[in-house]
Order: C-alpha cells, then sequence, then structure tokens
C-alpha cells in the first residue's frame, strides 16, 4: 500500500490537500481512485482522466465529463493546468480562445495513478 496527495480544485477558486492510501493492485487502486473522485465531483458525475503537465511532472487529473451539458461553473485554476499540457506538447497549435475549458470541481492527484 502506499499514500497518494491530490488536491481538490473547487471552481469557486478554492482547493484542499487531501491524502488517501491506495492498495497495491490495480483493481482496488482503481476503485479506490473513482470513490475519491466521485465524492468530489459527483456520484453522478461520468468521470474524464486528462493527463497533466504541473510542476515539472506528469499527473492525473479528473473531471466531469458533462459538466458544460449540466452548466456547471467555470474552473479557472483546472483549466490553467488543463491547457499547460497542451502548450507544453503543442506549443504552435496552442489557442487559449478555442481550448476546452474545464468546468466542475476536479481532483489533481500528485502523480500518476490511472495506468
Amino acid at each position: 500500500m502506499s499514500e497518494i496527495t491530490y488536491q481538490i480544485i473547487r471552481a469557486d477558486g478554492s482547493t484542499e490537500r487531501r491524502s488517501h492510501v491506495l492498495p497495491d493492485d490495480r483493481a482496488s487502486i482503481y476503485r479506490a481512485v473513482v470513490q475519491i473522485v466521485s465524492r468530489v465531483i459527483g456520484p453522478d458525475a461520468h468521470l474524464e482522466h486528462v493527463n497533466v503537465y504541473d510542476e515539472g511532472r506528469y499527473k492525473d487529473m479528473f473531471v466531469d465529463e458533462t459538466g458544460h451539458l449540466k452548466s456547471l461553473p467555470y474552473n479557472k485554476l483546472a483549466t490553467k493546468i488543463y491547457h499547460r499540457n497542451y502548450r507544453k506538447h503543442r506549443p504552435d497549435e496552442y489557442c487559449p480562445k478555442i481550448m476546452p475549458k474545464i468546468v466542475g470541481n476536479a481532483v489533481l492527484f500528485n502523480e500518476k495513478v490511472w495506468r
């Protein structure tokens, strides 16, 4: 078992750091991550995994894939983190006006947990 830290990034701009002990086997890790994320973004959310580049390394972020359909509020910090990954890999194609925006709450793990 290993302890993982994650950050809750709320659409209202507030953040909160938490930690959780993850089991060793992949199936249990999957269930634990889904449970953590569902508590934050809602049990009716359709979880979307987003690969991001933050603080010099790759991390996993999760958002509600149907947030736009639900008219969830814009999440400025989560969007900034999401766009950073795109700017790193496709700087010539990056245009913030047409890039998707993150809405609703997001969960950003301090490392890759979704393999």
